[in-house]
């Protein structure tokens, strides 16, 4: 029965842990992404802008 409640303990950290680099993940990848959105937007008004 012990060895039970420790295998149960042991998946669920590793599916807590998996959970959070995939999020971690997620918001690098949506932070960069808004970046690049930003940076092209203004590089477009600035080449409206200049003769």
């Amino acid at each position: 029965m012990r060895r039970n409640i420790v295998i149960f303990v042991i998946i669920i950290v590793l599916f807590v842990l998996l959970a959070m680099i995939a999020y971690g993940i997620y918001f690098l990848q949506n932070r960069v992404a808004v970046a690049r959105q930003a940076q092209s937007e203004s590089e477009s008004g600035m080449s409206e802008i200049a003769p």
